[in-house]
């Protein structure tokens, strides 16, 4: 279930960066902007508590780490509250390296695909071979399924199709475009 940030007492704890602890109060109180059916999986299981910690990396709460209980009688106490905010500031750092490697991860991709590119343009004179490249490369990094280059012929004031790849039909190399028509 999604949780806005600031709506109801876990959001609120995720606002204010607080651990937001329930011991044995009916679930009808626990939380008012549940879902009827995240609140039924709740009573299905038999839950009595719950705690919820802050996820915090890099000065911001990222998410936050919930544990439950259907014990009776069994409160957090301040050591549960420590051991259980610890294992959400490391989570919350693994999920900050991950999100970094990816980015980094697409960065190298970019910067090996520029590389292609510039191999390409510097290693052929026949621009059709070039653009050709430069179309594989624009496809595979932003994950789109065609594209073309279009020359603008200032003698006939048409669009005209130099290079294309992915469309599934080959009539696009044959056609022009009038500039200015839609």
């Amino acid at each position: 279930t999604n949780r806005r940030v600031g709506e109801g007492m876990i959001g609120e704890g995720l606002k204010t960066g607080q651990p937001v602890v329930m011991d044995a109060i009916p679930l009808a109180q626990i939380d008012t902007h549940l879902p009827s059916e995240y609140q039924a999986r709740l009573e299905r299981y038999g839950i009595q508590s719950f705690m919820v910690v802050p996820m915090r990396a890099q000065g911001s709460v990222i998410g936050a780490l919930g544990v439950t209980r259907s014990q009776p009688g069994q409160s957090y106490g301040s050591v549960d509250q420590v051991f259980l905010q610890e294992i959400a500031d490391w989570a919350a750092l693994a999920i900050i390296n991950a999100q970094l490697y990816t980015k980094v991860q697409r960065i190298l991709n970019r910067m090996r695909a520029l590389r292609q590119i510039d191999i390409a343009i510097t290693g052929s004179v026949d621009l059709r071979i070039s653009l050709g490249a430069i179309l594989e490369q624009v496809t595979s990094q932003l994950r789109v399924d065609a594209a073309s280059v279009l020359v603008f012929n200032s003698n006939t004031l048409t669009l005209d199709y130099i290079a294309v790849r992915g469309f599934h039909t080959d009539a696009l190399q044959h056609t022009t475009l009038r500039h200015g028509v839609s």
